[in-house]
């Protein structure tokens, strides 16, 4: 798949005016901090669009059957959940579902237990709207990120806690939780009266074959009930910039106290090409895209571990079962993130590290491996300067 030069466009992974006020960067710095493809937006999607715009009116839309209908199929093929229609919630974005659900299950200083590593957006969003953010947090074991169920049953227990934000799949990483996993964690959820809310935008990011297990295929009723998911099929496809969130939640009685903030804040009205597009990448075209871009991700991984393995760089790369950016942990004491961030960006490589995702315990870089073979390999030459 060829890879396409988004340096004079405004996408904000390589726009050089962004990244030059917010990093200090030139354009020979290789952008890798943040999470979409450098990969142009597949063909079927703008055939979508172009096809709505041939009804030459964009004025307020309703939403439709086949809108819903292509979410509850796309469940039912790739994720082995069945979907009533009723459940799914148009949201613009999967984290303005999250802001709305904040907004209405709790009050100004509720706490909210987030596990970290995490995506930064899920503990802005509960500072920003003024919640206490209590990290569980994960443990690394035998390379791979582990819950530490004991500590989040502590947590749950304190009765300010409203909510557990879960990213499933894991986000950094692409860990998949299992069904064991997913089940205790909705158990301890339950047993201490606190909403599971799980972001699973990067849950489609997976082939058939790689066994995603979303919350809602949760079999138990009463656990069922108290989850909540927000998603959008936004990083599997490369349409960051439309409004294609949506959250899940079969409570009619949550479902209806959430849907309020959209009709207080007048948010409940669907964007024209948002939809259009959710529709087309729901699709058989759509399955056949995310397969390609799996195998493209697995290459480069490959890629990295083989080069770190070949030159004894003092890293490890972790398991990636999921996603498109791994985590790739730093084994040396000796020096401080501090020193590697100044070493990393005189090598001119923007990537986020390990605090960027609240975790302070550990050192490590996040590397995103949708792009092509010679940017990676590109990367890889300066990544050996610094450690050797």
């Amino acid at each position: 798949m060829k890879e396409i030069n988004r340096k004079n466009s405004n996408d904000r992974r390589w726009n050089l005016k962004y990244l030059k006020e917010k990093y200090g960067s030139d354009e020979s710095f290789i952008a890798s901090q943040l999470t979409d493809l450098d990969f142009p937006t597949p063909n079927f999607i703008f055939s979508q669009i172009i096809r709505r715009c041939r009804f030459k009116s964009l004025s307020y839309i309703v939403l439709d059957d086949e809108y819903y209908q292509s979410i509850i199929k796309w469940y039912k093929i790739r994720k082995n959940v069945e979907l009533k229609q009723e459940w799914i919630n148009y949201c613009y974005g999967e984290l303005l579902g999250i802001v709305a659900i904040i907004r209405q299950i709790s009050h100004v200083g509720a706490k909210f237990v987030i596990t970290s590593p995490v995506r930064s957006a899920l503990p802005k969003i509960c500072t920003f709207n003024y919640r206490e953010v209590i990290f569980n947090e994960l443990q690394i074991k035998n390379n791979k990120f582990e819950f530490d169920f004991n500590a989040l049953n502590e947590q749950l227990r304190d009765p300010m806690v409203k909510a557990f934000l879960l990213c499933n799949p894991m986000n950094p990483g692409g860990k998949l939780w299992t069904v064991e996993e997913l089940t205790k964690i909705a158990n301890i959820c339950y047993q201490n009266n606190v909403i599971l809310i799980s972001d699973e935008s990067g849950g489609d990011l997976l082939t058939n074959a790689q066994g995603f297990n979303s919350v809602l295929n949760l079999s138990d009723q009463k656990l069922f009930n108290n989850v909540i998911v927000c998603t959008t099929p936004s990083k599997g496809f490369n349409i960051g910039g439309l409004a294609t969130g949506y959250f899940i939640c079969p409570n009619q009685e949550l479902r209806q106290k959430i849907y309020q903030y959209y009709q207080k804040n007048w948010l409940y009205e669907g964007d024209i090409f948002g939809t259009e597009v959710t529709k087309a990448v729901y699709s058989a075209k759509g399955a056949k895209w995310i397969d390609k871009l799996h195998l493209i991700f697995q290459e480069n991984y490959k890629i990295i571990e083989c080069f770190i393995r070949e030159n004894h760089l003092p890293l490890t790369i972790m398991a990636m079962p999921s996603s498109f950016a791994t985590v790739i942990l730093i084994n040396d004491d000796k020096k401080t993130l501090a020193f590697y961030k100044k070493r990393f960006f005189q090598e001119k490589l923007l990537v986020k590290f390990n605090d960027d995702f609240y975790d302070l315990k550990n050192k490590w870089f996040r590397l995103v491996l949708s792009c092509s073979n010679k940017t990676i390999n590109e990367f890889l030459i300066r990544l050996k300067r610094i450690f050797k």
